[in-house]
């Protein structure tokens, strides 16, 4: 790769890292644990850079969790994502929830609660 090419190069990396999107969302599709996890562990340094701080620290906990918890691992192989297309699998469910539930409740908590008592009070009140 010409070293020279800014434009190239940013393109490059475009689809470098949307491939590496894509392909945990296939493996949140299709049910294939091991495609999410190292999607996911192969983008997660993209959040810190686009000012995601809450993903990085989400992710690099979840990842961490599962290094330190082979046993979640294993199990995670067997039932990793549910996907409402396919029989048994409620992937559409998923989205809901985040897109409807979670999603409004971290709109809605303000500043960056570090007492878990303060973050459930403001989680019930919501």
């Amino acid at each position: 790769m010409n070293e020279d090419n800014n434009l190239i190069k940013t393109w490059y990396f475009y689809f470098k890292w949307a491939g590496l999107w894509k392909a945990h969302r296939i493996g949140i599709r299709m049910g294939n644990f091991e495609m999410q996890h190292e999607s996911l562990s192969a983008f997660a340094p993209l959040f810190p850079v686009a000012g995601k701080l809450n993903y990085a620290s989400s992710v690099a906990f979840y990842l961490a969790y599962l290094a330190k918890n082979p046993e979640l691992k294993e199990l995670l192989k067997h039932a990793c994502s549910i996907n409402i297309s396919r029989e048994k699998h409620f992937f559409a469910f998923d989205e809901a929830l985040e897109t409807l539930g979670v999603k409004y409740i971290k709109q809605n908590i303000s500043g960056n609660p570090i007492n878990i008592d303060q973050l459930k009070n403001q989680i019930k009140a919501v």
